[in-house]
């Protein structure tokens, strides 16, 4: 398992617009060793308030899908939004390993809630899934609860 934490917080909740899909390099040091460890097969990656965004996001979910043997992913305040959840919701469809996955205090909003809903639905492992401070209203929680 790999946990990584950077000395730079992020303040509050997400703010990157979901239409930005810039990435800074600055987070490789972050985001590349937890690609490798999931394409090797590892089952575990935490990161927390590393500002991966929607490209980490996804980068995470192919090396997941890659590797094989996921089981928890939680990538807590890493400026995740709705792309990083459409990635996300095909990582949710096809493994068979991830149990839980952590996505609290990213803006992934109702349109990131239904990306997350559609790979529910296809899931056939995941047990755990937490949303905590997401910007979902009502109606984003009417999908998942739906899945």
């Amino acid at each position: 398992a790999i946990a990584l934490k950077r000395s730079r917080q992020c303040a509050g909740t997400a703010t990157m617009a979901d239409s930005d899909d810039s990435y800074d390099s600055e987070w490789d040091e972050v985001l590349q060793p937890a690609v490798d460890e999931l394409a090797r097969g590892g089952a575990a990656v935490e990161l927390d308030s590393d500002g991966i965004g929607n490209y980490g996001a996804a980068q995470i979910a192919r090396a997941a899908l890659q590797g094989g043997a996921a089981e928890t992913i939680v990538l807590a305040n890493c400026e995740v939004g709705a792309r990083g959840c459409a990635a996300l919701a095909e990582l949710l469809a096809k493994s068979t390993t991830l149990w839980l996955l952590h996505l609290g205090y990213n803006a992934i909003g109702d349109d990131g809630a239904a990306h997350v809903a559609h790979g529910l639905r296809a899931s056939a492992s995941l047990r755990q899934l937490t949303l905590w401070r997401t910007a979902i209203s009502a109606a984003g929680a009417r999908h998942i609860a739906a899945a």
